[in-house]
């Protein structure tokens, strides 16, 4: 069965990839997806190493980026509505 996402608000699974403990990560960046406007790129930033992930949507985006802020006892909670175009610089 092949699985994706958060677990536990702690870990990001790419099922047959990699597992990342959200804990680690220092911080995230992310853009549009050219290819698919509703999808999203994101960079886990570790260290001096990246681990990208492609969000189906906002939403997941959200819950990825909630999770990392819980993941370092930091509550955010970011919204959908506050990450797009009227952000962009």
């Amino acid at each position: 069965m092949y699985r994706k996402g958060v677990i536990e608000n702690r870990f990001l699974l790419k099922n047959e990839s990699y597992i990342i403990d959200l804990h680690d990560v220092e911080f995230l960046t992310w853009n549009k997806n050219r290819d698919d406007k509703d999808s999203f790129w994101v960079k886990l930033h570790v260290g001096t190493k990246e681990t990208r992930y492609v969000c189906g949507d906002r939403d997941e985006l959200c819950e990825i980026i909630n999770a990392w802020a819980m993941a370092k006892n930091v509550e955010i909670e970011i919204d959908k509505e506050e990450i797009g175009e009227q952000y962009e610089f």
